[in-house]
């Protein structure tokens, strides 16, 4: 029996939480993909076949509202060129060659057996990103900061899988984070225009200092007064 192609429509207008409906759904639809002919050719050629097809209806739901039978181009091209590369971590740089092909087998079950109207437009959109998908997959400047961390952490030699071995690299992280600002503010103060106090204090000390110069004003201000 089918998964109701739609079912995800009736939640897209409004604000409730269908987390688990959503990760049925996307488990579901999957699930059919790979016992057909357009998934079971992936088998062997991909590492995790049906993760990428779970990634692109969860995330075309959760970020941009969409689902598959009224995706279109522009939302379908946000999501492998935006969302993915800002989201998604890959265990080794050529994991994202798995990417197009995958989705591009998933079109054709879609528009085969669910009749979608906006699978030929999908499909060639996949395509012609396909020979230039890995550096878009790769690009730095594409990442958000939560996968920034996680492949700092992998180019450092840490698991990022292992959540103690993360848990480290955050720690040397943010000593080397302070050390940064330290480094610096210290650069800023050794930078000050000669006429200036060339004395090194920390923001915390000079706030300090501030503030008990404003107490001593506000002091004398109070004995002239009861003069």
């Amino acid at each position: 029996m089918l998964t109701n192609i739609k079912e995800l429509d009736k939640f897209a207008d409004d604000d409730e939480d269908i987390n688990d409906d959503l990760q049925d759904y996307a488990e579901e639809i999957t699930k059919e993909f790979l016992q057909s002919p357009e998934g079971e050719a992936l088998q062997g050629k991909d590492n995790d076949p049906g993760y990428w097809c779970c990634q692109f209806i969860f995330f075309g739901y959760q970020y941009i509202g969409t689902t598959l039978p009224r995706m279109s181009v522009a939302e379908a091209d946000e999501i492998v060129t935006d969302i993915f590369p800002r989201k998604i971590s890959l265990s080794a740089p050529e994991d994202a060659t798995e990417v197009i092909p995958e989705l591009i087998a998933f079109w054709h079950y879609l528009g085969r057996v669910y009749k979608l109207s906006n699978k030929n437009k999908i499909i060639q959109l996949l395509e012609d990103l396909q020979a230039d998908y890995l550096s878009i997959m790769n690009d730095p400047s594409r990442f958000g900061m939560a996968k920034q961390f996680m492949m700092g952490a992998q180019q450092a030699g840490y698991d990022i899988s292992d959540k103690d071995s993360l848990n480290q690299y955050m720690q040397e992280y943010n000593q080397s984070m302070m050390l940064q600002r330290a480094f610096s503010e210290d650069m800023l103060l050794d930078n000050e225009p000669e006429n200036e106090p060339r004395t090194k204090v920390s923001k915390a000390k000079a706030l300090k200092q501030k503030a008990k110069k404003k107490m001593a004003k506000k002091s004398r201000k109070t004995n002239r007064k009861k003069k």
